[in-house]
């Protein structure tokens, strides 16, 4: 999924899924995670609730079963085999947030998408996206006026 990202991100976040096998909640008990820089930045887990960045979702926010961790899996597959426009859309705000790390999305929309009013998620990985392309920007013009 990291293969989509955009250059300047590719290599700072990750994106990861595990199932645990015979949990105490009777069955298949999962857990999907994004890090940043190695810091957790969101985590979705089974019968438990999601977090991302500080916000605690209970169970029904998002997902109405409360299964965070398919959920999670659910989405990213979504996200993998959805054309962007249409994941720029979703209602889903993971998946809109994962689109908004594709390369392929520009700097203007991407700019507009941090500005606008939207779920937690997708504007924290917008501004994100914007900070990092403005930093690797800033470091290749001073990297090229360099004597």
């Amino acid at each position: 999924m990291e293969a989509t990202f955009a250059e300047p991100i590719r290599h700072r976040v990750a994106v990861e899924s595990t199932t645990y096998r015979r949990s105490s909640f009777g069955g298949a008990y999962g857990r999907g995670w994004i890090t940043i820089d190695g810091i957790e930045v969101a985590s979705f887990d089974d019968h438990v609730s999601a977090r991302m960045f500080g916000a605690r979702y209970d169970p029904g926010d998002l997902d109405p079963g409360g299964y965070y961790g398919r959920w999670f899996r659910q989405s990213c597959f979504e996200y993998l085999h959805t054309a962007l426009i249409i994941s720029l859309q979703s209602p889903n705000p993971l998946i809109r947030a994962l689109a908004l790390l594709n390369a392929k999305v520009g700097k203007t929309r991407l700019a507009r998408l941090a500005a606008a009013e939207e779920h937690p998620l997708p504007k924290a990985f917008a501004t994100f996206r914007v900070e990092a392309e403005a930093v690797t920007r800033a470091s290749r013009g001073a990297a090229i006026t360099t004597k």
